[in-house]
């Protein structure tokens, strides 16, 4: 399994992989985020293995791209049992078709999903905490100074990410 992930990852992967591997790493860059492609999982209960197309470990994130072949039934069944394993262990699976990398929106598709996670993240740590004013040692390695979680539209996430690299990715603190 670890030879067929090494192949993978030294250029066996489709143009569409090719593409999302060179964006999320362009936005990882200036999030500090790990990207980890072709990321080997090990189900212990099964023993089966599974590869991850794209592994984000500090959010817990795994994006698989869909091809054509995962259309079909016994692929689909696979997808399934897989996505069912990896959410099981605590990650969040997203599937993206091929169709949607195709597109000019895509890059803020990605960053859609990484933020959402982020968000996703913050109501669990927030749930978790006992005081109001906790320490969030979770955005402390981001150097967030507060965060106040209310559900958002997708149109204000938009807004936030064109001023943010409008910002030249940087944060601005208000107040």
């Amino acid at each position: 399994m670890a030879k067929r992930a090494k192949w993978m990852r030294n250029g066996k992967a489709t143009v569409h992989e090719s593409i999302t591997e060179f964006l999320l790493r362009d936005i990882a860059k200036g999030q500090g985020l790990e990207i980890k492609n072709q990321k080997i999982f090990h189900d212990d209960r099964s023993d089966k293995w599974y590869i991850a197309d794209f592994y984000i470990p500090s959010l817990s994130l795994v994006i698989e791209i869909d091809g054509g072949s995962h259309n079909k039934e016994s692929q689909v069944k696979y997808d399934n049992i897989r996505t069912n394993f990896l959410e099981s262990i605590g990650n969040k699976v997203v599937r993206v078709p091929n169709e949607d990398v195709e597109t000019l929106g895509y890059r803020d598709k990605l960053i859609g999903i990484i933020t959402e996670r982020f968000i996703e993240l913050a109501k669990q740590d927030s749930q978790k905490l006992p005081n109001p004013k906790p320490k969030m040692s979770y955005y402390d390695r981001y150097e967030l100074k507060a965060l106040k979680v209310k559900p958002i539209t997708t149109e204000e996430i938009r807004e936030a990410e064109s001023r943010y690299f409008a910002n030249g990715g940087k944060v601005r603190v208000i107040g």
